[in-house]
């Protein structure tokens, strides 16, 4: 019934409602019919604001099998649109194996006005949800089941992404699951001091900034980073590594408050106050968007980061009149509003390097920051270790003490982060005609606060056996946290 709502509402009047013929559509119709008829394969197109060319072809194929017409050049997104639904549906169920979620779920896709009404009018955006549920079907099932037919298909539809307007969405998507799983690795390393581990970390930001920069970053007809850096201007080249050293207090801070309170607090509180900071002083150096849905926005973030706070004051509570240990909840919160405010701070300085026709490339960017980060390490990380928050002092022989494997654990988490940090900086750095929205790419580098979040709720446990209290108010504060992300994302629109 789900999948015959879905198809009536993006196949009744195809070629009437909406009526007339858009600039993209007659674009791609165009094109289509070159494919048709001249015999061309272009993998990009780059003469129109729509490169990437799966869609292209997919209508190229309506056209021969229905005939030239507006609803042909359509009735791909309208079936792409269908079928979103039908894998959102699979991907809901193996998720959950609750059918009325999924049902749910795929209801609520079914019905969406803006879905069916981009749909209906032939744009490539519709094969993005479509891509993306396949892509998450496929990999959750050979997750569970670990065949290798499932893995092939994940691979296949992954690829296919980047044919689609995914190409610039993936580097955002990667992004925010990088940075809001880098910190994992400081959890696996167990008894491994977090002052110790940082060191580690600090030489992963730096070696793949390394290697990105004299490979992805080198691999170019146009400028090269060595190029970048010989017409790069020192102003800039020292607000990259300024953003790298203020970056770096901040995150050390904020793996300090990991160790006491854990990544379901940590992040939604630290990076939760960052993005307000973030938002009010873009507002302030650049007025612009719809006030009133930013504010209120910013309005939603911080009371979630106070509910966040609430019930984890509130669990360490109840652990402590159980006869648990108790920890300084107050020092945990007070270090990732720390580390929020710096947070808040360095992306600026970051766009400030890149700024003007003499400021630094993504990659180039990218490895001036890195520097910053691993050579302020030295400084930061020798204060942490003589004046640590938590346990005695270190001396620099207990970083010996350590195991390969607790050292290599920390490399990779600063690999993860910086492979989210490259993809962020090259994102935002795309062509115009294959870059997401600013409010998008905004939306998905902050949904790493959620996914972190998850992390520590799913997967270490942090708040297990805590009061059904304590529950919905972290369930409240994700809610608040993703409407208040949505309501900022979309205000630059208005």
């Amino acid at each position: 019934m789900v999948l015959l709502i879905a198809a009536w509402a993006r196949l009744y009047a195809l070629d009437a409602m909406p009526p007339g013929l858009n600039y993209d559509l007659a674009s791609n119709g165009v094109y289509a019919l070159d494919i048709l008829w001249n015999d061309a394969r272009p993998f990009f197109i780059r003469l129109v604001g729509a490169p990437e060319p799966l869609m292209i072809y997919l209508q190229a194929a309506s056209v021969w099998l229905v005939g030239s017409s507006i609803a042909a050049l359509r009735l791909v997104s309208a079936l792409a649109g269908i079928l979103s639904v039908a894998l959102l549906y699979a991907l809901a169920y193996q998720v959950t194996r609750d059918r009325r979620i999924a049902l749910v779920a795929a209801f609520t896709l079914a019905i969406s006005p803006e879905l069916v009404h981009i749909a209906r009018m032939g744009l490539r955006f519709t094969l993005v949800p479509c891509i993306q549920a396949a892509v998450l079907w496929f990999f959750w099932r050979s997750w569970q089941s670990r065949t290798r037919r499932d893995s092939v298909w994940t691979g296949i539809f992954l690829g296919l992404g980047f044919y689609t307007y995914l190409s610039a969405l993936l580097l955002t998507i990667l992004s925010m699951i990088c940075w809001g799983s880098w910190a994992n690795t400081t959890k696996l390393t167990g008894k491994w001091r977090f002052e110790l581990y940082y060191f580690d970390y600090s030489f992963g930001v730096l070696l793949a900034a390394v290697v990105a920069a004299f490979t992805f970053g080198s691999m170019t007809d146009e400028i090269t980073v060595m190029d970048n850096f010989l017409i790069a201007s020192r102003l800039r080249m020292l607000a990259g590594f300024a953003g790298g050293v203020v970056f770096n207090l901040a995150n050390i801070l904020l793996v300090a408050a990991i160790t006491i309170a854990g990544l379901a607090v940590a992040f939604p509180v630290g990076i939760g106050l960052a993005l307000v900071i973030g938002v009010i002083w873009n507002y302030v150096l650049k007025p612009a968007g719809n006030p009133l849905l930013l504010f209120a926005g910013v309005a939603l973030v911080v009371v979630a980061i106070v509910l966040d706070a609430v019930a984890y004051h509130s669990h360490e509570a109840s652990k402590a009149a159980a006869g648990a240990r108790k920890r300084n909840t107050a020092l945990g919160i007070a270090l990732s509003l720390v580390a929020g405010v710096l947070m808040g701070a360095f992306y600026p300085l970051v766009e400030m390097g890149k700024a003007t026709d003499f400021g630094l490339g993504p990659y180039a960017i990218s490895l001036v920051f890195a520097a910053g980060v691993f050579l302020s390490t030295f400084f930061f990380g020798t204060v942490m270790m003589n004046a640590p928050v938590e346990g005695p002092p270190l001396s620099p022989f207990d970083y010996f003490k350590g195991t390969l494997w607790q050292h290599l654990l920390g490399v990779l988490g600063g690999i993860i982060w910086c492979v989210g940090a490259i993809s962020n900086f090259v994102a935002a750095s795309a062509p115009r005609e294959v870059n997401v929205s600013p409010a998008m790419s905004y939306a998905m580098g902050q949904g790493a606060t959620m996914i972190s979040a998850l992390w520590g709720l799913l997967l270490w446990k942090e708040f297990a056996g805590s009061t059904t209290g304590v529950k919905l108010l972290l369930a409240l504060m994700m809610i608040l946290f993703l409407a208040g992300l949505g309501m900022i994302s979309v205000a630059p629109l208005y």
